[in-house]
C-alpha cells in the first residue's frame, strides 16, 4: 500500500475521500492493489466498519482474497477489529472457515493474537471447525 493512495485512505477510515475517488471511478471496487488486495481488505483492516458496509453494498466480494489467501474477515479477526468482523460475518455472511496461505483461520488470527471477544463470536458460528488445523498442525 503506497502512501496517499485510495488503499492507505480505506485503511485510515477516511470516508469522504474513499467515496469521492469511487464517484470518479467505480472500478476501483474491484481494483486490487500491488498486493492483491482491494478497498474491502484494507478498510477491514483498519476496522472502519461504515466503509466496510459501503463497500459491500455497492458489490465489494465479502470473501476476496489477497496475495495470501486472506479474506477481509482473516484480516479484521488479526487486528480485532470487532464490529467489522460482526458486519462480515452477521450482515454480509463471509465465509468464517477460510484458511490463508499458512492454513490459517480467523480463529486460528484471532486466537493468536488474544482476541478473545472474537475467539468467542467465531466458535458460535454454525458449521465452524473449532479443530482445524494450520499448515503446522496447530489448532487455535
Amino acid at each position: 500500500m503506497s502512501i496517499g493512495s485510495v488503499y492507505e485512505t480505506a485503511y485510515r477510515g477516511d470516508f469522504n475521500q474513499v467515496k469521492v475517488k469511487i464517484d470518479a471511478d467505480s472500478s476501483l471496487i474491484s481494483t486490487p492493489d500491488e498486493n492483491k488486495r482491494l478497498l474491502i481488505h484494507w478498510a477491514a483492516l483498519g476496522g472502519n466498519e461504515n466503509l466496510v458496509d459501503y463497500l459491500l453494498d455497492l458489490g465489494s466480494v465479502v470473501d476476496a482474497l489477497d496475495d495470501t489467501n486472506s479474506t477481509p474477515l482473516i484480516l479484521a479477526a488479526s487486528a480485532g477489529r470487532l464490529e467489522v468482523v460482526v458486519k462480515l460475518l452477521i450482515e454480509a455472511d463471509a465465509i468464517v472457515s477460510e484458511a490463508d496461505v499458512l492454513g490459517a483461520t480467523p480463529l486460528h488470527r484471532a486466537a493468536a493474537q488474544g482476541r478473545m471477544e472474537i475467539v468467542e463470536m467465531l466458535t458460535k458460528c454454525p458449521h465452524f471447525k473449532v479443530d482445524a488445523c494450520d499448515s503446522t498442525g496447530n489448532t487455535a
